[in-house]
């Protein structure tokens, strides 16, 4: 079973497995998101910090980040959980049933469940299934023995459980209990039966275990900075109807489910509600149930009321969890994740009806379509997988300069910088103060002072547009044409003075192989010098005049100023003047005012206008030393 999954699981990812440093796996059901490139740059960094720590998952991820990138080891992990969910969910199902088949049909329908694949697509913790079929594996095999030993043989698959996700750990707190009570309905399958002395002593454990947990999380997590409300809370949780939608990414019944949730008003927590395995699932489930009350002495049906009662009561937790212990644990948000146990429940309930219907050679034409409209149902979305990098030219740097410090002529966001910054670990800089104008005079050298050594502009900007029609950039040169993105090299030398961060120009404007920024009656610019030493320098600029003559007065902290007089469109000096070491805040000021421009131009256009810089560049007297 495992190996037949591992060779489905490679040829459903086939793009992540050749290019696995480059490529996300998972349907992007929730659009970008940037909770995978925050846990690879952290499995990068080899550190993921308190208290989202959860061990049975990081840590694995930072031991393989150690030989492979971050992004690599993140989709091992993913890719991972498919071949071991298959595996124990068969173990579990032969354990249940003694039946190969049923525990092959829970297997593929539990390891291909919408809720396995939605969430491989954004939480690698969430995606980690497989310990669920493992520790109801252990606990069938727990409570036949003396209930010391039931501890010892519950240890490590109850850790892998608990620390894995900590939302297993809060589905544990709800199914645990009842998983160990309903046991007791599985005298006929075990072989020796159920202790019971030892199941009850294990129950008290379960209990004990799950009230000084409760107690830790909220005593120890800041409540404050991580909890959620009761709307968080109501979104999050699972409705009563998601167990009968297919998933929404399905290519050809995701119609359906996109229909109803939007009536139904799914908000943020469509991603939660993919709870459903399908019509034939269901079916073959109330087979299971329907045989299990005409014949119930029938081994095959012994772990039916099991099942049910579980998987009824990780269901109703789903629902209710988050109405009913919210309040006590507010750090959790998502309750309807604890439906997974109800996932797995249905799963191996689908798989006894099989069986049965098989057994019955009547039912083995109706079982053949069921198994088929289910495999149908559970088919994987077109779009399993996207590109780690936005664009093109990222991956060329990606590939050709792996080592590149970045400039990214785009706004950071709160998913976009994530998605960059895992694949150039080094340093990273976006369209964000003191970068907000990509095309700013003396960029390269800007850039060669900040470490910057290639610059990606995204072919749909007006930037990129104007270099294509003739533009030009001190200091740059174009080292990559690729069909959405530009890519430069920084070949200046570090600037030794230059300005950044100017307040008040009117947006920058393009025409042809023209770039200019209108200054109205005032600006503030922050001057950097960068040397050891205060130096003398002039401010040179390429600038013309409106309406009418302007001397334009550059003034310094100091009170030294310097004027030009400021007409036809040349090139004028302001200066020499004293910059001192570091960070200095100088004022342009044109000292006629300024002028709105609809009254010259007859135009709608309110902005008022004084100078027009096209460029302007600080230099040192004498250069530097």
């Amino acid at each position: 079973m495992a190996a037949v999954t591992t060779m489905l699981t490679v040829a459903m990812a086939w793009p992540v497995v050749q290019n696995p440093g480059a490529t996300v796996f998972g349907p992007a059901l929730a659009g970008p998101h940037p909770d995978p490139f925050v846990v690879a740059s952290q499995y990068e960094r080899g550190t993921v910090p308190s208290p989202y720590f959860q061990p049975a998952t990081d840590l694995p991820g930072i031991a393989l980040a150690r030989w492979t990138s971050g992004l690599t080891a993140y989709n091992i992990l993913v890719l991972a959980s498919f071949p071991l969910t298959a595996a124990f969910t068969f173990a579990l199902g032969v354990v249940l049933t003694r039946s190969r088949l049923a525990g092959v049909v829970a297997a593929a329908a539990f390891t291909w469940a919408p809720f396995h694949l939605a969430h491989a697509a954004y939480h690698v913790h969430i995606a980690q299934v497989q310990w669920w079929p493992l520790f109801l594996l252990a606990v069938c095999v727990a409570v036949r023995q003396p209930w010391t030993r039931g501890l010892v043989i519950l240890a490590v698959p109850g850790a892998l459980l608990l620390t894995a996700s900590f939302y297993w750990a809060l589905a544990a707190l709800f199914v645990v209990p009842v998983m160990l009570a309903a046991l007791w309905r599985l005298p006929a399958t075990l072989d020796p039966p159920v202790n019971t002395r030892s199941t009850a002593r294990l129950l008290v454990v379960a209990i004990v275990a799950a009230l000084a947990g409760v107690t830790a999380a909220s005593t120890f997590v800041d409540v404050e900075a991580l909890g959620f409300g009761a709307g968080d809370r109501a979104w999050y949780s699972a409705r009563w109807f998601s167990v009968w939608l297919p998933a929404v990414t399905h290519p050809w019944l995701g119609a359906l489910s996109t229909y109803v949730w939007t009536a139904a008003n799914a908000g943020p927590g469509l991603l939660e509600q993919q709870l459903g395995l399908g019509v034939g699932a269901l079916v073959l489930a109330g087979v299971a149930l329907t045989r299990r009350w005409r014949s119930p002495t029938d081994p095959l049906m012994a772990a039916v009321p099991f099942l049910l009662i579980v998987g009824g009561a990780a269901w109703a937790a789903s629902i209710f969890g988050g109405a009913v212990m919210g309040d006590v644990l507010p750090i959790f948000r998502a309750y309807a994740r604890i439906g997974v146990v109800a996932v797995l429940a249905l799963a191996l309930l689908a798989g006894i009806g099989s069986a049965v219907l098989v057994r019955a050679r009547a039912g083995r034409p109706l079982v053949a379509g069921l198994l088929l409209l289910t495999a149908l149902e559970l088919v994987p979305p077109a779009d399993r997988w996207n590109p780690a990098l936005p664009t093109a030219g990222h991956t060329w740097i990606a590939t050709h300069a792996p080592t590149a410090t970045l400039f990214d002529c785009t706004a950071p966001g709160r998913v976009y910088g994530q998605t960059v910054r895992v694949q150039f670990p080094g340093l990273v800089r976006f369209r964000e103060p003191p970068f907000e104008d990509c095309v700013t005079p003396d960029i390269g050298g800007i850039l060669a002072a900040h470490g910057v050594s290639h610059v990606v502009l995204r072919r749909a900007l007006r930037q990129a547009a104007w270099l294509e029609a003739g533009g030009a950039l001190d200091g740059m040169s174009v080292a990559a044409w690729e069909s959405d993105a530009l890519v430069l090299r920084v070949d200046a030398s570090p600037a030794g003075v230059y300005a950044t961060d100017v307040i008040g120009l009117h947006p920058r404007e393009f025409l042809g192989r023209d770039t200019w920024r209108w200054m109205p009656a005032e600006s503030e610019w922050l001057v950097v010098n960068r040397t050891s030493r205060d130096v003398r320098a002039t401010l040179d600029i390429t600038a013309s005049s409106f309406n009418g003559e302007k001397t334009l007065r550059l003034t310094l902290p100091s009170g030294e100023t310097a004027e030009t007089r400021v007409g036809a469109h040349g090139a004028y000096q302001l200066g020499p003047v004293t910059i001192p070491v570091g960070e200095t805040r100088v004022r342009l000021t044109s000292l006629e005012g300024d002028t709105q421009a609809s009254i010259v131009t007859g135009s709608s256009d309110t902005r008022r206008l004084a100078v027009r810089l096209d460029q302007w560049r600080w230099r040192i007297e004498g250069g530097v030393k």
